[in-house]
């Protein structure tokens, strides 16, 4: 007689919650109709919505081994589950007028609801098996996704290349994983990490396998030679979903396999960690620097922030857990705001967005009123938040996970960060001097443009009509990333619990008063000038 496992249905009713309106949306977007497409916005919006509120409301209720030990349901887990949610709520609002005509709007929103509830089952992982379903759910939905605008040569290469690179990495993360089996005989974090054998060079070869195919999901170098390419060539609303919920996701992951099924490794990886961390800031930051389109610019700069969120997962036993948490709710903020600016300058002028587009976009004159101006304010303080400028939030998502690492002795690692952040001033403040400082010049504009490779073959979207839902959800993602600035708490205690998850020594004391200095933006200024 086989033995049943208990199946918890409410460890997992988030995933059931999108999975289940996957499906719904896609038939609705079949019918083909005008109201189709408003049909399946609003199942998309309210399955994310309901996602959401059911996470919040069970928050901290946690549900350990279910389904016969392939499952945590945890705080760390339903930070994960909001971000992503969060994140797909955004890029449903961005592609509201974007996929307007083209038909597959139920595909849109189907396979943007299969890639977060594939995130949903990557951060709940506790088993190897888990972990690469919920992979590669949110991975080939991902790569439809970007090949989605079919009409366009950059999108369908977008998707290719993140399939064929993709794929790539999730082979090796596959065969890390056996690896490990090999070595333990367990595919579940927990043993693995409690498995007192052998623990030689198989299980070493295999931990970094992993790691390198988690690596290459968070854009971190020198696996990250995907990231412009394929942001630059797909939708607009889909790159922004994907450098953010994706981040959300492999961070996550990342944090709970390593400190929980390779810790006695841990002085092994964290210097690897700190490697890739110095890698990504480095080659980030100095390709941007170059970049002339503005998705492109976007790119490298993930790969660098990349970078400053690996410092969380050095920091593990200190304070680098909640730091990491409230770094990524920080960064899906201000990257959202930015591509949200994107969209609606892309849309305004039919094609890929560059700096010399931008050019007197922030003047208020007779043709432009405040309000209108409003968008371009809106990426300014999404640009200096990412650049780490106080009081914005980005600042003490940096210095928060620079004091983890500078307590965890790799206080080199903290110094390479902040040479890192000034380097990044170059084409952070470049958006700022090209919408302030730089008088609109069509026949400049027009002649830059016509030097630059062209992305299609033909107009990427309809030229002339506003976004003004895109435009107010920028605006609004730049007041968070200052309110987040001033408001840390629930978010430094949500980091604090998913450490309590992962770390079994320490305290939180260190972590609140972070975040207590993070109310006080004079206070930590002072203290980061010490």
């Amino acid at each position: 007689m086989i033995d049943t496992p208990d199946l918890n249905w409410a460890a997992l009713a988030p995933e059931l919650i999108t999975g289940g309106a996957c499906m719904v949306a896609l038939l609705v977007g079949m019918a083909r109709a005008t109201w189709s497409r408003v049909a399946a916005t609003l199942v998309t919006a309210l399955a994310l919505i309901a996602s959401i509120v059911w996470t919040i409301a069970t928050f901290s209720t946690t549900h350990y081994s279910e389904f016969g030990g392939q499952l945590h349901s945890d705080e760390l887990t339903n930070v994960g589950r909001i971000i992503a949610a969060l994140c797909g709520l955004v890029a449903v609002a961005l592609a509201v007028r974007g996929r307007a005509n083209d038909g597959r709007h139920g595909e849109f929103h189907a396979l943007l609801l299969a890639a977060v509830t594939g995130m949903g089952l990557l951060v709940a992982s506790s088993s190897f098996v888990t972990l690469f379903i919920g992979l590669e759910l949110f991975s080939i939905a991902l790569y439809v996704m970007c090949a989605l605008d079919a009409e366009r040569v950059a999108s369908l290469e977008s998707g290719l290349k993140y399939l064929i690179v993709g794929g790539m990495s999730s082979a090796v993360l596959l065969y890390g994983s056996a690896l490990v089996y090999g070595a333990t005989g367990s595919l579940a974090y927990a043993d693995i990490g409690a498995y007192d054998g052998n623990r030689g060079v198989l299980l070493y070869a295999g931990a970094a396998m992993v790691l390198g195919g988690l690596a290459f999901k968070v854009s971190a170098a020198p696996l990250h030679w995907w990231t412009p390419d394929v942001y630059e060539g797909a939708g607009t609303p889909v790159t922004a979903f994907m450098s953010t919920a994706t981040k959300a996701a492999g961070f996550l992951a990342m944090a709970r396999v390593l400190t929980t099924s390779f810790v006695p490794e841990a002085d092994k990886w964290m210097p690897i960690v700190a490697a890739l961390s110095v890698a990504s800031i480095v080659v980030g930051n100095l390709a941007a620097l170059v970049q002339p389109h503005l998705k492109r610019m976007l790119a490298y700069s993930s790969i660098a922030q990349a970078g400053y969120l690996l410092c969380g997962i050095v920091a593990w036993e200190n304070t680098g857990v909640p730091a990491l948490v409230y770094a990524l709710v920080v960064y899906s903020a201000m990257t959202l705001g930015a591509f949200a600016y994107v969209v609606v300058l892309e849309r305004e002028i039919g094609r890929d967005a560059t700096f010399a587009d931008l050019a007197g976009r922030g003047w208020i004159g007779e043709d432009k009123t405040m309000l209108q101006a409003l968008p371009a304010l809106g990426v300014s303080i999404c640009m200096l938040s990412l650049a780490g400028i106080p009081p914005t939030a980005g600042f003490f998502s940096k210095f928060g996970l620079f004091d983890g690492v500078v307590q965890s002795g790799y206080g080199w690692l903290a110094v390479v960060g902040a040479v890192g952040s000034v380097i990044s001033l170059g084409y952070y403040l470049r958006v700022l001097v090209e919408l302030y400082m730089r008088a609109p010049d069509a026949a400049r504009i027009a002649a830059e443009a016509a030097d630059l490779p062209a992305p299609t073959t033909g107009p990427t979207r309809p030229a002339g009509t506003r976004m003004p839902v895109a435009a107010a959800l920028g605006v609004a993602l730049a007041a968070i990333t200052l309110l987040l600035a001033f408001l840390p708490e629930r978010i430094f205690d949500a980091g604090c619990d998913a450490r309590g998850e992962l770390v079994s020594t320490g305290s939180c004391t260190q972590v609140e008063a972070a975040g207590d200095a993070a109310d006080s933006p004079a206070s930590t200024t002072a203290a980061a000038a010490q």
